[in-house]
Order: C-alpha cells, then structure tokens, then sequence
C-alpha cells in the first residue's frame, strides 16, 4: 500500500492534498495526481479536488490539433495512461458531453494518424 493511499484510509485528505501540490505545482506525476483528485472528490474535498485535477489535466494532449505519436521505447499502455486517468478523474468535474466532444477531437486526430481506423 501506498503511503498516499495508507493516508486516505487515515482520513489524513488534507495531508494528501498537501502532498500532491504545493501552490499551483503539482509535486507528483499528472497521472497520479488525476487518481488522487478522483479519490478526494469521492470522500467530499471537492474544493481540493477540483485544484488538483486542474493542475493535473493534460491538457497537451487534450487540446492537441497533431494526431498522438507513439514514444520509442514506450508501450502503448504507458502511453494511455495519462488519458485513462484523464477519463476517469473527468468523470467527476467535467459534464458528459464536454468528456464525450474531447474523446471524438482525439479520435479525429487519431483517424488523421490511421486513415483505416
């Protein structure tokens, strides 16, 4: 067990909250911090929640007009791993349709990458 999760099981959110950002910096990876922001939301810190899923937000690849590339070196499942925590955590602080529309942009990207797609 992680010592972030040993804390969520404490009740410890606040502690968590402070671990994950300091200011408008996040102080982990992106992806966990999305996972985190899910956690916090669920156990009512929406505030705190909402701050770090903003921070953590890929935006990058969410706003991106270029198709994905594929990372030497780099397996396809740590690659989707930053949108999967994406997806999940979104879930929670964006509507449906804004989630659903982000989806069908990358999936036109992804259709410029791959015609056959």
């Amino acid at each position: 067990m992680s010592h972030v999760s040993l804390l969520l099981s404490l009740e410890e959110e606040q502690i968590v909250a402070e671990h994950v950002r300091d200011g408008y910096q996040l102080r982990i990876d992106a992806k966990t911090a999305l996972h985190i922001s899910y956690d916090l939301k669920s156990r009512g810190f929406e505030e705190e929640a909402r701050r770090i899923f903003e921070l953590a937000e890929p935006l990058d690849l969410l706003t991106s007009t270029q198709p994905i590339e594929g990372l030497p070196g780099v397996s396809q499942n740590e690659q989707d791993a930053p949108l999967a925590a994406w997806t999940k955590a979104a879930s929670q602080f964006r509507e449906v349709g804004q989630i659903i529309a982000t989806i069908r942009q990358l999936g036109v990207a992804l259709r410029k990458l791959s015609p056959g797609v």
